[in-house]
C-alpha cells in the first residue's frame, strides 16, 4: 500500500492529501489501499496534468455527455466505434444535425436526435438541467465531476461503479439504496467513487 500512496504523492501531492485522510477516516478501505486511485479524474481524458495527450478525447462538456452516452450499456469496444463517428462528424459541424443516425446504435437514435440542435460548445450548467430520455443521473454526475470540480458525486448508476461496490462490500445485487447509504458514511466521495472503479477493473 505504501508504495502505491508513494505513486499518488508522485502524480498529485493535493490529490494525494485527500487519498490519505479518506484511508484514515474510512479505515476499511486500506485493505486495498494497493489500488488507491492515482489520479482525481479517470485517465484518458486529458483532465489530469500526468495525462499523456489522448487525440480521441472529448473536448467540452458537449463531447463529453455524447462520449458518456455512446458508452453506456455497451461493450467499451464498441462505445469507441460509436464515439468516432460522432467525434468525425463534430469536428466538421457545430451541431449533430446532419449526422447519418444510421450508424449510430438504434436505442440511442432518439437521444441524439432529441440534443441534435445543440451546439458543442453548451455551457455544462444547461447540459445539466436537460430533460431528455437517455440522459440520466449518471451522464450529469460525470459532467458535474469532471466540469463543475464537485468533489461530492459518485458514479452511483454506472455498471463499473455498482460492480465495484458490490466486490467491496460483497453484495451481490446491491439496491440504489443499499448503495446510498454506505456512501453517505464515505468521508470523501471522490476517492471513494475512484475506489470502486479501481476495486472493478482490478479485482
Amino acid at each position: 500500500m505504501d508504495e502505491r500512496l508513494n505513486l499518488v504523492s508522485q502524480k498529485d501531492p493535493i490529490w494525494a492529501v485527500e487519498v490519505f485522510e479518506f484511508l484514515e477516516k474510512n479505515p476499511e478501505f486500506k485493505r486495498f489501499g494497493y489500488l488507491a486511485p492515482s489520479t482525481r479524474f479517470p485517465v484518458g481524458y486529458n483532465k489530469n496534468e500526468t495525462d499523456a495527450h489522448n487525440p480521441e478525447a472529448p473536448n467540452s462538456p458537449f463531447e463529453s455527455m455524447l462520449h458518456y452516452i455512446a458508452s453506456s450499456g455497451v461493450n467499451y469496444g464498441y462505445a469507441l466505434k460509436q464515439w468516432s463517428i460522432i467525434r468525425k462528424h463534430l469536428m466538421n459541424h457545430e451541431t449533430l444535425e446532419g449526422l447519418d443516425l444510421n450508424k449510430i446504435q438504434p436505442k440511442k437514435r432518439e437521444t441524439y436526435e432529441k440534443i441534435a440542435h445543440l451546439s458543442k460548445n453548451t455551457k455544462v450548467e444547461e447540459l445539466i438541467e436537460l430533460n431528455v430520455k437517455g440522459i440520466g443521473i449518471g451522464c450529469k454526475n460525470h459532467l458535474r465531476s469532471f466540469y463543475l470540480d464537485s468533489g461530492d458525486i459518485c458514479d452511483v448508476s454506472d455498471r463499473g461503479f455498482i460492480a465495484g461496490f458490490s466486490k467491496f462490500y460483497g453484495i451481490e445485487r446491491p439496491t440504489q439504496k443499499q448503495i446510498k447509504e454506505k456512501i453517505e458514511t464515505w468521508s470523501n466521495k471522490r476517492v471513494g467513487n475512484g475506489f470502486m472503479f479501481q476495486i472493478f477493473h482490478y479485482t
